[in-house]
């Protein structure tokens, strides 16, 4: 995830990395069922749903639906993250898991 510091080269890793978000977004959006819904209730494990607010790959309100689905989740939504939270906001990231690790 570093960026490079020649220009060229930072323009060729942006064009990639947008290639790969675009071959991705034709397989994943929406998001497919391959059964998830069926299966989704059997988790029993403490579940931390984290999730960026800004996500624009997949949007806030699948977060929610997780939530809703799997007895006793918790929610963490980080403010000023998108799909990467772990990258975007690691200090927070690893609070939020500390957190939930720790209850």
């Amino acid at each position: 995830m570093a960026v490079p510091q020649d220009e060229k080269v930072q323009l060729e890793a942006y064009l990639i990395r947008m290639q790969h978000l675009s071959t991705a977004g034709k397989f994943l959006w929406p998001i497919p069922d391959k059964g998830l819904k069926k299966r989704i209730h059997r988790i029993q494990a403490p579940t931390l749903v984290l999730w960026g607010q800004s996500d624009g790959l997949t949007p806030v309100v699948y977060a929610q639906a997780f939530q809703e689905r799997i007895a006793g989740s918790r929610v963490t939504i980080m403010p000023r993250c998108g799909h990467m939270p772990m990258y975007e906001d690691p200090e927070g990231f690893v609070r939020a898991i500390t957190s939930f690790l720790k209850d």
